[in-house]
């Protein structure tokens, strides 16, 4: 009788325990039968967390993340997705046609996602009009017979109530919400590229808010903000139409400000908003930002930079471009060669001894590994364009990451160039001496090996081969 009791009671306790559970509940039957995941932020991180599939009415449901605060992104099918707001420990449900049709999300048991939606669908409204009216507040003031009607001040009037519309949503909001704070930084992103295409005026002032944001507030780490914020920012220097000069100046100062900023209130950050910015500069071919990141980077002393990262941001202080680049000895492979009794590989070497030894006027030097599918596709296009390479006097040296003789003698085989490998791998001289972090890194040198490119694809190797002497 009291083993029965006792599973009575278990089972009890676990029924209280499955009622206990919150669920964010979902229905969308546009995204029927599709993949549906809940992610989370983490910094400049977005991380999955659950996931599961739309049953064929629409509906959905996820476990409540446990102890998280701050933004969640609901996404459909691997692709887009819609915010949800997660301030408080309650389940909560989540509706609409489909992610794309913002005027019919809604959401109960949850104020603050109902609200953001509820400013997404005004703000859509208003985004209409004012697109409206602003095309012709441009006819009434450009066009001479139109003039004659005095539509301008009319016009601006609507302009601006439509614009206080949407500030007033914001000021509104309790000052505890986190939506005050959230909303003018999402329409900070929203607006930067809209500007961009139509309204260049009001860049000073995105520039403004940019440098009176505080980058620490706790808030903006389970946002999702940092890392779209950045991206859109220095896209827009990047294009605001000035000569480059002056975008590196404002790009310069915007990360002087925001690495004060983080180091001076959440230094723990540094690290990850670094290697953000870095990587975004270099991908986008930014290299004095990235070189002035750097420099900033490796003169802070809030924070311990792991080796790795030191080594990155070195690279930018000793290959800046007009440094003399470290020569290379060819002699060490061919050394290596023979204490392992196969110099079948140094006829790849061509008979020089070294890369300063090399007496043509530029060299290409390609640092890569076999099993690299971005080395083989860019040193494809590389090979192609060979012919004018040496109509340029110029030579290209690959210098290999592998450790085996397997990784590196099939790709010396494949192109005619000197091809240089001491089984070294990330631990080789030329590729520390170089500061290299990553496969491919390539580097266009002078006669004297002075730096003249860091080349960033085939694309831009042909640009510079149009100006090159």
């Amino acid at each position: 009788m009291k083993k029965r009791n006792y599973i009575v009671a278990l089972i009890f306790m676990l029924a209280l325990q499955v009622q206990a559970q919150e669920y964010i509940r979902g229905s969308f039957p546009g995204h029927a039968k599709q993949p549906v995941s809940l992610l989370v932020y983490n910094g400049f991180q977005r991380q999955q967390i659950a996931e599961t599939t739309v049953d064929s009415l629409g509906n959905f449901r996820f476990a409540f993340p446990d102890n998280y605060w701050g933004v969640a992104f609901l996404q459909f099918n691997k692709a887009e997705g819609i915010e949800l707001m997660i301030t408080s420990p309650r389940g909560f449900k989540v509706s609409g046609t489909s992610m794309f049709e913002i005027d019919r999300l809604n959401c109960e048991n949850n104020e603050a996602t109902q609200t953001l939606y509820s400013y997404y669908k005004q703000q859509l409204s208003r985004e209409k009009a004012l697109m409206g009216w602003k095309f012709l507040d441009k006819v009434y003031r450009e066009d001479a017979y139109l003039k004659r009607y005095n539509k301008a001040d009319g016009i601006n009037r609507e302009i601006r109530l439509l614009e206080k519309e949407g500030t007033d949503f914001i000021q509104v909001l309790p000052e505890n919400s986190n939506l005050k704070w959230y909303l003018p930084l999402v329409s900070f992103v929203r607006d930067m590229p809209v500007s961009l295409q139509r309204e260049p005026e009001r860049i000073p002032r995105h520039i403004d808010f940019f440098m009176h944001t505080d980058f620490s507030d706790e808030r903006f780490y389970n946002s999702g903000l940092l890392p779209v914020l950045m991206e859109n920012y220095f896209f827009m220097l990047e294009n605001m139409g000035k000569p480059l000069d002056s975008v590196y100046v404002e790009m310069n100062k915007a990360t002087d400000y925001l690495v004060k900023n983080l180091q001076a209130k959440r230094p723990a950050w540094l690290p990850d908003a670094g290697v953000f910015l870095f990587n975004l500069f270099e991908r986008r071919s930014l290299f004095p930002a990235a070189e002035h990141l750097s420099l900033l980077m490796l003169q802070q002393n809030s924070v311990q930079l792991s080796n790795d990262l030191v080594n990155r941001f070195e690279g930018y202080r000793t290959m800046k471009k007009g440094n003399r680049a470290p020569d290379i000895d060819f002699t060490k492979a061919v050394a290596i060669q023979k204490e392992k009794k196969d110099d079948s590989l140094n006829r790849y070497l061509k008979g020089y001894d070294s890369l300063s030894g090399i007496g043509t006027k530029y060299k290409l030097v390609i640092f890569g590994q076999g099993g690299c599918s971005d080395c083989e596709m860019q040193m494809q296009k590389i090979k192609q364009m060979y012919p004018e390479i040496q109509a340029h006097k110029m030579e290209v040296v690959y210098v290999s990451l592998d450790s085996e003789k397997s990784g590196f003698e099939p790709v010396a085989n494949e192109y005619p160039w000197v091809s240089y490998f001491d089984y070294d791998s990330w631990k080789s001289k030329p590729v520390t001496d170089y500061h290299v972090f990553a496969t491919p890194t390539i580097y266009l040198l002078g006669e004297k090996l002075e730096i003249l490119y860091k080349v960033v694809s085939p694309e831009h190797l042909e640009a510079i081969l149009k100006v090159l002497e």
